[in-house]
């Protein structure tokens, strides 16, 4: 193996586990899985997945993920040596966040675990055919065929075309705004949330000219210690009201929007 390129690789290995990361290992070529663990609460969950880093020389993409019935776990095959790193976004029916995972993956070319495999001598095999044994009356038993040099190597050094490794993750991060009290019969609508009031004010002011009943709230995050504005529309008892008033913004506004539930003054 070349040993600049093996030192490239255990340092890579060692500064990422150094951050106190549960690093997944695995081989270009090979299959690679991670399962997001499901809130501990009952209900009916929705999993997102992404790509938030990957080598330069990657080509994969979140075509190539292969998703579970469920969407809880994703398995993908590493195209190229280098770090790779998942995150999934773990949401109620409502399509409220209720928690994020992360899952990093640390690939390496099977070149740099097979070289030292493939390094053995022909003289380090052993050919040694037992002797033949003979009995009274002539009688005797071959020996037990030796496989040859090439089968023995082959045997050797063979891999499964498939494995599957089970990813550990980062622990869940807090989600911002998640603790604020809400109430569970009535839905808004957030187009967006700004630092500033004055930022927030805009953005309602344009939401009005359009028609829509915007108004403004206040939220203290305290999971980052951090003052937000959010910028909202409208109170529902229904949440598939919410849903279509949500779209007719956002096809408008060419923004974002989601449904929330009404949340509580802080």
């Amino acid at each position: 193996m070349n040993i600049s390129r093996f030192i490239i690789i255990i340092v890579s290995i060692l500064l990422l586990a150094g951050c106190g990361e549960d690093i997944n290992e695995g081989i270009v070529g090979e299959y690679q899985s991670a399962r997001a663990e499901p809130p501990g609460e009952e209900g009916i969950f929705d999993y997102t997945w992404s790509i938030i880093q990957q080598p330069d020389a990657s080509a994969l993409t979140a075509d190539d993920l292969e998703l579970s019935e469920d969407n809880q776990t994703i398995s993908f095959i590493p195209d190229y040596p280098g770090t790779y790193e998942f995150a999934v976004i773990v949401s109620d029916e409502f399509g409220d966040e209720v928690s994020s995972q992360n899952f990093p993956f640390e690939i390496i070319e099977s070149d740099d675990i097979s070289d030292d495999e493939e390094d053995f001598a022909e003289e380090d095999i052993t050919d040694t055919v037992p002797e033949a044994q003979f009995f009274d009356d002539k009688t005797y038993f071959e020996p037990e065929p030796v496989p040859s040099y090439e089968e023995q190597l082959i045997a050797s050094v063979a891999k499964p075309i498939r494995q599957t490794y089970i990813a550990s993750r980062k622990p869940a991060k807090p989600v911002p705004g998640a603790t604020i009290p809400k109430d569970p019969n009535r839905y808004t609508i957030q187009t967006s949330a700004k630092r500033t009031f004055k930022d927030a004010q805009k953005s309602a002011e344009s939401l009005l000219e359009a028609g829509f009943d915007s108004y403004i709230q206040k939220a203290y995050f305290k999971e980052t210690d951090e003052i937000w504005y959010r910028v909202r529309v409208g109170s529902f008892e229904s949440y598939s009201v919410a849903v279509t008033v949500a779209a007719n913004i956002r096809s408008m506004t060419k923004g974002d929007t989601w449904v929330d539930h009404i949340r509580l003054e802080n």
